[in-house]
């Protein structure tokens, strides 16, 4: 995803009061998360996706 339209899916969402975490990765390639074989940024992205998609998110099992 471009900058600006994850900068703008974020507003949007947090605007509908819907929880967001957006991640930036500064100084990679555009879908970047397809060299994780070579990119350390590339596996720890995926990482974070993946604990966020399996509710180990430290902020999805933060108390309120």
């Amino acid at each position: 995803m471009l900058l600006d339209d994850g900068l703008r899916l974020a507003r949007q969402a947090a605007t509908a009061d819907v929880e967001v975490t957006l991640n930036i990765t500064p100084g990679v390639p555009r879908v970047f998360q397809a060299y994780h074989p070579i990119l350390d940024e590339a596996g720890a992205a995926l990482d974070r996706a993946d604990s966020s998609c399996r509710g180990d998110s430290p902020l999805q099992n933060a108390s309120p």
